[in-house]
């Protein structure tokens, strides 16, 4: 493993989340000098990882570790989608057991922890400002560091992991498709911490519920501070229901048209003690994946509607995947990056087939512009209409 300050760092990964952390672990294990950047101020609220995720995990040199971090275990999934019936989920026929309810920045970092294991150098704390190629083998970075001066760094290769706002991406000016208008409202909820042990939320179950104006999700999620569970509310841009889940009063007016979700709260006589905070939650993909000498991951490169609970486990995926395909590109092989984007962007594609299928699911507002906009505002006057011909008869 790479011990030594190079002069010029093989990769630089910029973004020190789930993807880059992912990345500059395998590119470390694997003899790179890797530099790993991990801006200040990340918020993380309340987050869900599928079952299946334990495997990369186990391939990232961590699981023991995420073992010991109090994540919650996650059980199945609930959803009030298509119908007033709940609809149930569990994890127990998969082979690889629960999923888990986590503390997102515990998470990262033992993530950026495994990465330092490895041999990365991970500077915290450290903004990214710039780019500019340095001859014609590798690239200037300018960076300010809270913790020391500003620094001018040198590499061969840059990695692009800064999440939805793809700051080194758009910086080459590389453009970003999106798919839709998407935007998550995000609320922390506290249960009495004095209630007895019997009376505490117990539920190890995701919620996802459908409304007039968009969908809810809640989870309980771990805190040293007494039982929390988060609530979240996702809308499009532009609607009218935006202005109101931006505050506090707001958003608890419209969880009342929530029954489902307003029904785990109010059992365990939860309170709102933090948010709401607006979040980008927009289907996205970068028009390309990579170029001369750089390459995306995570959601810097693709990021999924939450719905699909697939945003974790892409970035641990691409992140891995894009350590190995690096390697392979600087010991030569032309065609590693390619493989790479052909397989990122066949993930693409089939999480927007199934997103599509999923939300085509919900047909009882079709007068919502927020529905009209995921089935068709044809498609879904036509039904409507055959409805009522219907009922009429």
């Amino acid at each position: 493993m790479p011990k030594t300050t190079p002069t010029v760092w093989d990769v630089a990964v910029v973004g020190g989340g789930r993807a880059g952390a992912a990345a500059a672990r395998v590119l470390a294990a694997g003899g790179c000098h890797t530099l790993l950047i991990d801006r200040p101020g990340r918020r993380r609220i309340g987050e869900s990882l599928v079952p299946v995720a334990r495997t990369l995990l186990g391939e990232l040199g961590v699981w023991e570790t995420f073992q010991r971090d109090g994540h919650l275990a996650s059980y199945g999934n609930e959803s009030l989608w298509g119908s007033s019936q709940i609809h149930s989920t569990d994890f127990i026929r998969t082979p690889y057991g629960h999923g888990w309810h986590i503390d997102g920045t515990r998470f990262d970092d033992t993530l950026r922890a495994g990465a330092a294991a490895a041999g990365a150098t991970v500077w915290t704390d450290t903004v990214f400002r710039r780019l500019e190629r340095a001859g014609a083998d590798g690239w200037r970075l300018e960076l300010v560091r809270s913790t020391g001066p500003d620094n001018s760094v040198r590499c061969r290769f840059v990695i692009d992991a800064t999440g939805r706002s793809y700051r080194v991406a758009h910086a080459l000016g590389v453009r970003r498709r999106y798919c839709d208008r998407l935007l998550a409202f995000q609320a922390r909820f506290c249960s009495d911490p004095e209630r007895g042990d019997g009376d505490q939320d117990q539920d190890s179950l995701s919620f996802v519920e459908a409304v007039a104006e968009g969908w809810w999700y809640t989870a309980r999620m771990p805190s040293r501070d007494g039982v929390q569970r988060v609530a979240v509310f996702f809308t499009d841009i532009g609607t009218r229901s935006v202005r109101s889940a931006a505050t506090a009063n707001g958003f608890l007016r419209l969880l009342e048209n929530a029954p489902g979700v307003l029904a785990k709260l109010a059992c365990h006589d939860y309170t709102l003690t933090a948010g709401p905070l607006a979040v980008d939650a927009r289907s996205s993909c970068l028009e390309r994946l990579h170029g001369d000498g750089w390459l995306a991951v995570g959601d810097a490169a693709m990021a999924f509607d939450p719905l699909s609970a697939q945003g974790i486990l892409n970035a641990l995926y691409s992140g891995a995947k894009a350590g190995k395909a690096v390697l392979a590109h600087l010991a030569g092989d032309t065609i590693a990056l390619d493989n790479l984007a052909d397989d990122l962007v066949g993930v693409y594609r089939h999480f927007q087939i199934s997103k599509e299928r999923y939300y085509q699911m919900e047909r009882r507002w079709p007068d919502s512009d927020f529905w009209q906009a995921r089935l068709g505002a044809s498609q879904i006057g036509r039904e409507h209409n055959q409805e009522r011909a219907h009922a009429t008869d």
